[in-house]
């Protein structure tokens, strides 16, 4: 969700469930959190006013950035053939399967 974010200013839910491809509760929770701990903040819509957007804040970016480099470390390893260390594997795994486990809801 940060990554979409960062991409793309002030998506809707209805844009982070595409790009996410996580349950509309799911995302509810996540972006919820987020907001309380400030690294993401929510607009009303301009044109349609039923509707919210969801901006990262400057600690959002911030958070953005440390994440992005321990992400493209772990693919440079992984797609460079190397092996990661056994717990590293593991907590690899334990990150992707809420997204495996999403994806089986579809």
């Amino acid at each position: 969700m940060l990554e979409s974010l960062a991409r793309e200013r002030g998506l809707t839910m209805a844009d982070l469930i595409v790009r996410t491809a996580a349950n509309g509760a799911t995302l509810t929770r996540v972006v919820d959190r987020l907001v309380s701990t400030a690294a993401v903040y929510r607009e009303v819509d301009l044109v349609d006013r039923r509707e919210a957007r969801v901006y990262l804040s400057a600690r959002g970016r911030a958070l953005h950035r440390r994440l992005a480099t321990v992400v493209e470390e772990h693919e440079r390893i992984f797609l460079g053939g190397n092996h990661l260390p056994e717990a590293a594997v593991h907590r690899l795994c334990s990150a992707f399967l809420p997204v495996t486990e999403v994806r089986a809801e579809h």
